[in-house]
């Protein structure tokens, strides 16, 4: 372009301007927008606008689509009169869009286009300008008295309609053509990608420690076509992100994750964004760019404390916008908006983590919701706010954190009156009553001393007389709250002494020890809350409750909270992310409490209540079965020391731990068996621990030597433990794990595994392939710490291990299920129902139950079909026995007794829901196991014309096809007769129905001739009958 053409296009620019400037002023103010922005601009939406103009004007509408080719294509555009006035006005504009951005893929729109937002561009422009003028230029902004720009979605391909559906005049020969294409041709549709993630359906507490997140991803994407439409996003990015998030405290670290996405192969790295709270509470935000640069932003302003909040970032090309409302209604917002120097860098694949990782532990509090937008950039105006009824307002978080802040708070105050009350009674002197009348007042005591006697509401009399003990023996200034809330719920259950229509008088006790922090009070609250125990099910208070539980690390509360989201019940959603965090946590405490041996703790052990031989040798110390072992070891019995030593060490079979007693028995056997390598191993391992006795490192190797030369394979694991950790001797480590390893010790594979993870096996680089298919190794063998880093590798896809969630939780419930917490409350049922103490060993199993443990739902479920004193009917809301045996099938290995309870629950229609395929459903399953109850029940089911599919008995073995009804039972209770697991009670009714079906044959078969000789013999019965009374008779004339 020459320099006069290019003055002239200056000189036309200027004057448009001028002109514009001057049309503006003469006219008057105005204004237009949109009066309702719909969420996906459709086929024929109609576009509501809104304007106000004095005089007659134009309103110009044009939709321009963002596609992956092209950023700007124009796809609607109208120019439309109205009149002025000085009220505002209505306008509606049919939008009608090209078809390839309207419809899906089918015969008449076979290439639709990928639009990834709509630019809807509103002006209002006084009527004085020329139509000519206005369509020739390509910004017509100069002119509007008023203009505003929306940019809105339009739903993705496979989401839209189908053309053919939507046009009502489709030729008779399109429509064969279509099912022609159909059978041979068909359309080729891309798979579903995901750009919408509700990542947080539930509130979900967090605890600032490493590990403590929400992992999540998007489904990967394998076609070509996503991969590329993927691939061209990264240089229009978008992005959105809203989370409600309640901080409890300030962050401790210098920072604490808030939001992180994460790569995990081939190396760890962090990718864009990251959201993370510095210890003001300020939000920092960190990119990284197109460039290679990384760059942060630090909000001038703090997220406040103990409130809901909500937290959006939209990201748009290099532009982020950040809002945070909060305050009554979240009517209160603070606003940071700015750019990075150059495109954002987005990554759509890989981990979303909520919360922290393994290198910045997240913020301490809740998650209420987290949803994410892959591909949109949506303001905080666009995202409409959770509802009332969403859980994080139903659960009424703030008000129970209110409700305890002040309680504790009036208990100090209570506290300060007592020490100084204590402090004037000690100086002066004037009491007249003994001491211990401080922990006991009496209603005469002098008013000297009224503090001690003030009258005591009912519900704070126990925390009042644990508070003056306390102040009385000087303890109260050193005391944790934690340990308060503890001896408060010890004095609270022995209200379950007066059976469970005394429950509402525990629980405001329950209440204040969570408060105090206990946390298994509050597992107790939800455990009764979630079952109605006393009272009607109070749902939304029994997930704070346990939300609550969690918080306090406590380990039945992170195991149920894991299983309810595993599975779905009682009424939380499907969430494997939130199911593998409280797993994973539970987890980690379990190998944690393994190793510290708390002699209040016990092995977890799966002693059911139909099995009266097993509760015969689970009475404890004091019961026969330990008196006897420990006589017999005493008497130098080899197998009787071991198996003593075993209870002591591990708690099992109602003994409490003990590592000294424990370790007197193991010695006892050692000593009498020197040469024996199990004994060596044994108490190898208790002097390199230091477990009951004094550690001895030098002395444990040279014993554990002596049981690996002699062949024993978890002597070599212990002496590779020792070379790997203790003497960092990598190849001495190597050579006795792989001797290990090939005695298959699940141990010895865990161990390896971490030397190739860790990159310190002799002569090998670190690999995470070779590790975690050696952890996999052990953890089939059961071992524990492994069984953890299979289930961290199914949810971060490491290793060999694919992206695998439900397994992930899987593993993780696996681990969290040996819990010795858990066991120790499992004996505390026993000891209640040997004790016959209904009440307290209901509750106790009903707190296991709710878990997902499966002895722990059967027996509940037991205990419901007992009822003993009818507890069980009257005081638990709803049907509670086939609930609990229904819950107890979620096992991997569910019991057969069970499968047999919920076949008869389904066969008999129990609460009017029967159903008899489900009956024959678990039947089969039971008969599956060689259950001798399931085959006898399937019989009874044929017996009875039920149509029992082909296939249940193909899986038996039992060839239907060759057998009439009398032959298939026949075989059916032969089979339920002889089988191996049979025992005395399933052998007789199952005999008993074969010679009932054998009298039955012999019935049908001779059954004339039985007839007859029945007449004949009935006859001579009579003959004799009558003679012998006859004979009676005279007998007794001839005595008179």
């Amino acid at each position: 372009m020459d320099h006069g053409a290019v003055v002239s296009e200056l000189g036309l620019i200027l004057r448009i301007l001028v002109v514009g400037t001057i049309v503006r002023a003469a006219f008057g103010e105005g204004f237009i927008e949109l009066d309702d922005i719909p969420d996906f601009v459709q086929q024929n939406e109609l576009l509501a606008v809104s304007f106000r103009t004095p005089k007659p004007a134009m309103i110009s509408i044009q939709i321009d689509a963002r596609t992956d080719y092209n950023n700007h294509v124009s796809i609607f555009k109208e120019l439309r009169n109205v009149s002025g006035g000085p009220s505002p006005q209505i306008s509606n504009f049919l939008v009608r869009l090209p078809a390839r951005v309207a419809y899906t893929a089918d015969i008449l729109n076979p290439s639709p286009i990928f639009v990834n937002s709509l630019t809807v561009s509103l002006s209002l422009i006084p009527a004085t300008v020329h139509r000519t003028i206005l369509e020739s230029m390509d910004d017509i902004t100069t002119f509007a008295l008023s203009s505003e720009v929306y940019r809105l979605n339009v739903k993705p391909t496979y989401d839209r309609p189908s053309r053919i559906e939507d046009d009502i005049s489709i030729p008779w020969s399109v429509e064969i053509l279509q099912k022609i294409y159909q059978k041979y041709d068909p359309i080729l549709i891309c798979p579903y990608e995901e750009e919408f993630l509700h990542l947080v359906k539930f509130p979900v507490y967090l605890h600032e420690a490493a590990g403590s997140t929400l992992p999540n991803t998007f489904t990967p994407v394998v076609n070509n076509v996503l991969r590329r439409r993927q691939a061209n996003r990264f240089s229009d990015p978008r992005f959105t992100l809203a989370l409600y998030i309640y901080v409890e405290e300030s962050c401790r670290a210098d920072l604490c994750g808030v939001f992180l996405r994460l790569q995990t192969k081939p190396e760890m790295k962090y990718l864009s964004p990251l959201i993370f709270l510095n210890q003001k509470g300020q939000i920092m935000l960190q990119f990284s760019t197109v460039n290679g640069n990384d760059e942060a932003f630090t909000s001038s302003w703090s997220v406040p404390l103990k409130q809901w909040v909500r937290i959006v970032l939209t990201l748009d090309d290099n532009n982020f916008a950040l809002r945070v409302d909060h305050g009554e209604n979240f009517s209160t917002t603070m606003d940071y908006n700015s750019k990075c120097k150059s495109t954002i860098q987005l990554s759509y694949d890989w981990f979303i983590l909520v919360g922290g990782d393994s290198g910045k532990p997240p913020f301490q509090g809740f998650i209420g919701d987290a949803r994410v937008w892959k591909y949109q950039s949506r303001s905080a105006d666009q995202i409409r706010h959770v509802g009332s009824d969403h859980p994080l307002h139903t659960l009424g978080v703030s008000e129970e954190t209110q409700r305890c802040d002040r309680f504790v708070a009036r208990v100090d105050l209570i506290v300060d009156q007592y020490k100084n009350q204590w402090r004037q009674i000690r100086k002066e002197h004037t009491c007249s009553w003994d001491v211990k009348e401080i922990f006991q007042p009496s209603a005469d005591v002098d008013d000297q001393c009224s503090i001690f006697s003030t009258p005591n509401s009912k519900r704070h009399r126990l925390v009042r007389k644990i508070l003056r003990r306390l102040v009385v023996d000087g303890t109260i200034d050193n005391y944790p709250r934690e340990m308060i809330g503890k001896k408060l719920y010890e004095d609270s259950k022995t209200v379950l002494g007066g059976g469970l229509n005394e429950v509402h008088e525990m629980m405001p006790f329950l209440y204040q020890a969570t408060c105090f922090g206990y946390a298994r009070a509050a597992y107790m609250v939800f455990t009764i809350l979630i079952n109605g125990v006393g009272a009607s099910p109070n749902p939304p208070k029994a997930w704070l409750y346990g939300l609550l539980a969690v918080k306090g690390h406590d380990r039945l509360g992170l195991a149920a909270m894991g299983h309810k989201h595993l599975y779905g019940l009682s009424g939380l959603p499907i969430d494997y992310a939130s199911s593998y965090l409280y797993y994973y946590k539970a987890a980690q405490w379990y190998i944690s409490d393994k190793e510290n041996h708390d002699t209040k703790e016990t092995f977890s052990e799966a002693v059911r209540l139909t099995d009266r031989e097993a509760l015969k040798y689970n009475d404890g110390v004091d019961g026969d079965y330990f008196k006897w072992m420990s006589h017999q070891a005493q008497q130098g019995v080899a197998d009787a020391q071991a198996n003593v030593a075993r209870m002591l060490f591990w708690g099992q079979q109602g003994v409490r731990r003990n590592l000294e007693r424990a370790f007197e028995y193991y010695n006892m056997n050692f000593e009498q068996n020197q040469d024996d390598p199990q004994a060596q191993y044994e108490m190898g391992v208790l002097k390199l621990r230091g477990q009951g006795t004094k550690k001895d490192e030098k002395k444990a190797v040279s014993i554990l030597e002596k049981s690996a030369m002699s062949g024993n394979g978890n002597a070599m694991n212990a002496l590779g433990w020792t070379a790997l950790v203790v003497e960092k001797n990598y190849t001495k480590a190597a050579y006795w794990l792989e001797k290990a390893a090939k005695q298959r010790i699940p141990d010895a594979y865990h161990n390896l595994g971490f030397m190739h993870l860790s990159g310190v096996y002799p002569n090998q680089a670190a690999d995470e392939v070779k590790a975690y298919r050696q952890f996999m190794k052990a953890a089939q063998f059961g071992q524990p710490v492994a069984s953890l880093s299979v289930s961290e590798g199914y949810m971060y896809a490491k290793g060999h291990l694919p992206y695998n969630p439900a397994h992930a939780c899987s593993w993780g419930r696996f681990v969290a299920e040996q819990s010795s917490v858990t066991g120790a409350v499992l004996r505390d049922g026993l000891d209640c129902y040997i004790e016959e103490n209904w009440s307290e060993a209901l509750v106790y199993y009903m707190m296991v139950a709710e878990t997902g443990l499966e002895v722990g739902c059967f027996n509940m479920a037991y205990m419901c079909e007992e009822d003993h004193d009818e507890i069980a009917s009257s005081w638990i809301d709803g049907e509670c026995v086939f609930h609990y045996y229904n819950l107890s099938l979620y096992s991997n290995v569910p019991n057969v007794y069970a499968l047999n309870k919920m076949g008869d629950y389904y066969w008999y229609g129990c609460l009017d829901d029967r159903d008899i395929k489900q009956a024959i459903h678990y039947y089969h399953q039971a008969a599956l196991r060689d259950d001798p109850q399931g085959f006898y029940n399937l019989g009874y089911l044929v017996e009875q014309d039920a149509d029992v599919d082909r296939s249940v008995w193909k899986s038996l073995n039992v060839d239907v096809d060759m057998l009439d009804k009398q032959e298939l039972l026949r075989t059916i209770y032969k089979r339920c007769r002889d089988m191996k697991n049979g025992n005395s009670e399933s052998y007789a009714p199952c005999s008993v129905a074969l010679m009932r079906l054998q009298l039955e044959e012999t019935w049908e078969t001779f059954g004339g001739a039985i007839k007859f000789t029945g007449v004949v013999g009935v006859a001579i019965a009579s003959v004799f009958t009558a003679m012998s009374l006859s004979g009676r008779n005279e007998h007794r004339q001839t005595e008179v």
